[in-house]
């Protein structure tokens, strides 16, 4: 009766139990001004996006040429172009352009959203290599994996003082250049369960502070 597919049904307690306990135990910030959701501009940025990763899917069955693949591409970077042009003329934009003048900040969302595609990448890929390749079992697999959540946060929640007190070029020289090396360290050929364990729970370190560090923005 259960099957791997049961993993994804783990978040619904958890979602439930927030909806329970966060009105309780976190105070009510909600601003006084009032606010209009950008209805128009989700839907323009749903569509763009979406159409974009239809036509990247359907690449790998049809040439660029074909009408399967460059329909959607062009649908979607028209879309994106609208909610870009609208976001700049609307009173109460989903996303504000004005937050991008910021040359660091630019870099560091264009630094993050590539390392968060680089990431889902080898999350896809680790796992298959560790079970088809090293013949690891489900279970060992997932406990290679096992560190990287609880870390992440640590590093997330402790990274905000150590920006403050050390600046943003040393925290980022702690944080980004190492995750890198790490990232290397992990392309050997061979691998042991303590080795990645190790690896995976430094490295989930320091993307915790990394992701900080890549988009802070000194006041």
């Amino acid at each position: 009766l259960l099957s791997w597919r049961w993993v994804f049904f783990i978040n619904v307690p958890i979602a439930m139990a927030a909806l329970v306990l966060v009105p309780r135990l976190v105070p009510e910030s909600a601003s006084t001004q009032q606010r209009h959701l950008d209805v128009l501009g989700a839907l323009l940025a749903t569509g763009g996006l979406s159409l974009s990763a239809l036509g990247m899917l359907e690449r790998a069955n049809h040439a660029w040429s074909e009408p399967w693949t460059w329909l959607p591409l062009a649908a979607g970077a028209l879309l994106i172009a609208l909610f870009l042009r609208m976001e700049g003329h609307i009173e109460q934009p989903l996303v504000p352009l004005a937050f991008f003048r910021s040359t660091r900040r630019s870099i560091g969302n264009l630094a993050l959203a590539t390392f968060s595609a680089a990431l889902a990448v080898l999350f896809f890929s680790v796992p298959l290599f560790l079970q088809q390749v090293l013949h690891y079992s489900p279970l060992l697999t997932g406990l290679a994996f096992l560190p990287v959540g609880p870390t992440f946060a640590l590093a997330a929640a402790w990274s905000p003082n150590m920006v403050r007190r050390l600046g943003f070029d040393p925290a980022f020289d702690q944080a980004v250049v190492p995750a890198l090396q790490l990232v290397v360290h992990e392309q050997a050929d061979e691998f042991e369960l303590p080795e990645l364990l190790s690896s995976r729970l430094l490295r989930s370190q320091r993307k915790g502070v990394g992701r900080l560090t890549a988009s802070y923005e000194p006041v």
